[in-house]
């Protein structure tokens, strides 16, 4: 079979001020070729890469100095469909040309506002880190600190991030187990949507990654965004148990908007700088940070969408708003958690103070939303787990089943739902 990748080195295309193109094709035949029929029978099973789908990036100038033309995109798209046609008796139909580009055509990309601003940004933050660490180090202990500085030290936060609930809250201890957890299933979802990266590039042996994929551990990695439902029920559930903690410590609390919109805006601030810290630096200095032949298509792609989307990841709805439009698409998990955030703790609010009316209205909510999912799976024709394929390149692209059962906050409300049920 034809192989799916090709690359020639880029650097020294450039350097030999030749010019370098790059492009996906996809192979037909005219009439009936018992390789091509192979292949096409090949790429339909589940665990192997589409194979009649090839990407070639060839320096043009000489891998193709035998085909003449009036531009590199011509000779480029005649020299791939020539290979293919000699070597495998196949044709090969120029799908998309990413770019040809020489030397004098590589002029980087500049500096421009949004680059400035963030730079700024950050080094205000380094500064105010300095400030307040030095500050905490170097103060006159017997003085009372300064709330504002020490909230910049960085001694301090430390001991903030990883201290325990002994000396204050012992039921909060309780919940040690249940943090842990979390760092775990955090770490396999790491480690997961690390792997990723190997599928959207050119892969030197894509078998290997065919055969790996049946072993049962990749397997797991790989259909493993069920797991993601564990986040939102250990989520809803610190809901519950931290509101039910302060209605102990203060029977008359009232819970109304106002706590509802305290607890809100507080989980807020303690998500969103950091996530946006993220946002920015994929929108701005990412782009700066390298070159190479799939630099363009992938990274600065990306950055571009950020770009235009940065507001989205602001407001925890970029799973909403243009979903197709994939600025970090790992973090479309945030703003499933967000959303559910604010509606389960709506409700909890609601319903803390009327158990058996909790019961109903919660039994009955969750079992409208099973309903309703099935309901959309069915009528969309979905699959209700997004299952992983070796083919992710084409699957996170224009992916209905992706956007509507990974992503959208409708198939997490049955977990949300169902913790404020144990709780009350």
């Amino acid at each position: 079979m034809p192989r799916m990748y090709e690359l020639d080195d880029y650097e020294s295309c450039l350097a030999i001020r030749g010019a370098f193109c790059l492009g996906s094709f996809h192979l037909t035949s005219k009439r009936y070729n018992r390789l091509l029929d192979y292949i096409q029978t090949f790429s339909e099973d589940k665990n192997h890469f589409n194979h009649t789908y090839i990407q070639r990036g060839y320096c043009v100038t000489t891998t193709c100095a035998h085909i003449d033309g009036d531009s590199p995109a011509h000779v480029f798209q005649e020299c791939v469909h020539n290979l293919t046609k000699t070597n495998y008796g196949i044709d090969a139909e120029l799908m998309e040309l990413e770019y040809c580009r020489t030397e004098e055509t590589v002029t980087g990309t500049p500096v421009d506002i949004p680059d400035i601003i963030f730079a700024s940004l950050v080094g205000l933050i380094v500064l105010g880190n300095l400030v307040g660490t030095a500050y905490d180090l170097f103060r006159n202990k017997d003085n009372k600190p300064n709330r504002y500085l020490m909230t910049w030290s960085a001694r301090v936060n430390w001991g903030r991030l990883t201290a325990n609930y002994e000396k204050e809250d012992p039921r909060l201890c309780a919940l040690d187990p249940v943090n842990g957890m979390k760092a775990m299933t955090l770490i396999a979802v790491i480690i997961a949507h690390s792997s990723i990266s190997h599928y959207m590039t050119f892969v030197h042996n894509p078998a290997f990654l065919e055969t790996v994929h049946q072993h049962p551990l990749s397997a797991i990695l790989a259909n493993g965004t069920a797991v993601v439902q564990t986040f939102i029920i250990l989520s809803s559930f610190l809901v519950a148990y931290n509101v039910m903690l302060s209605l102990e410590a203060d029977p008359d609390k009232k819970m109304g908007i106002a706590f509802w919109c305290k607890a809100i805006l507080h989980r807020v601030i303690r998500i969103t700088p950091l996530s946006m810290f993220v946002v920015g630096l994929t929108a701005t200095w990412w782009r700066h940070m390298s070159d190479g032949p799939l630099w363009s298509t992938l990274v600065e792609a990306e950055s571009a969408r950020c770009r235009t989307k940065w507001w989205t990841h602001a407001l925890y709805v970029n799973n909403l708003v243009m979903p197709d439009e994939r600025c970090l698409i790992q973090t479309w998990f945030l703003a499933v958690d967000m959303q559910a955030y604010v509606i389960t703790s709506a409700l909890l609010i609601m319903l803390i103070r009327r158990p058996y009316t909790a019961i109903k209205v919660l039994s009955g909510l969750f079992i409208v939303s099973v309903l309703a999912n099935f309901a959309i799976a069915y009528h969309w024709d979905l699959s209700i787990l997004f299952l992983g394929k070796p083919d992710r390149k084409s699957v996170f692209i224009n992916k209905i089943s992706l956007a509507s059962t990974v992503k959208e906050n409708n198939v997490r409300k049955p977990a949300c739902l169902h913790n404020d049920l144990k709780c009350m």
